[in-house]
């Protein structure tokens, strides 16, 4: 991969300003630049600086704090696939957030994971508040990953997953046997509010 530099687009109503990490001082992040703090953050493509993390480093602008919150929080979120004959299909999951990447586990052979293996290329995103003014989508790459642990024993999963479990009246083990695919999202673009 050819290394770019990463733009993150600061908006205010429909206008739009384009910060570029600041070269000169050779410093990451964007020098004397300060986000707006009604603006929303917007990240697209790769980082040219090896140790930085553009998606963690936009989730923790200061407009960003709903999206960390319900990133950790929320218990459902959606997530968007395309279908073979190109139509999308948005479909309720139940998800981890760790930090890096978006974890979730899928039943067998559903259409969902038809769609992944034929187009990886997904969005993920949470229920906006009621008027729009915070929400979060992020666009990336899913994928399964048999390495992952069942849900049942990933602890961080299992802990953010065992009081809703016992609310849908559902047992830890039985639903890591059915729900046994997992699959990792990984973004390549994040907008959030």
């Amino acid at each position: 991969m050819v290394p770019v530099p990463y733009i993150l687009s600061v908006r205010r109503g429909f206008g739009a300003t384009r910060l570029r990490p600041d070269e000169a001082s050779g410093r990451r992040g964007f020098g004397a630049t300060r986000l707006p703090d009604s603006a929303s953050v917007d990240y697209a493509g790769p980082v040219n600086q090896p140790n930085a993390n553009p998606i963690r480093e936009a989730l923790d602008a200061d407009t960003a704090s709903w999206a960390r919150r319900h990133l950790a929080a929320d218990i459902v979120g959606w997530l968007t696939t395309v279908a073979a004959d190109g139509r999308l299909q948005s479909t309720p999951i139940s998800f981890l957030w760790t930090g890096e990447f978006i974890l979730l586990f899928s039943k067998p052979n559903t259409p969902k994971l038809r769609n992944i293996a034929a187009h990886p290329q997904v969005s993920f995103n949470l229920n906006s508040d009621e008027y729009a003014d915070h929400y979060l989508v992020i666009e990336g790459t899913a994928a399964v990953d048999p390495t992952v642990a069942p849900s049942d024993v990933h602890p961080a999963y299992a802990a953010k997953y065992h009081g809703p479990l016992a609310h849908w009246e559902m047992d830890q083990a039985q639903t890591a046997r059915e729900f046994s695919v997992p699959v990792v999202i990984t973004p390549t673009r994040i907008r959030a509010s």
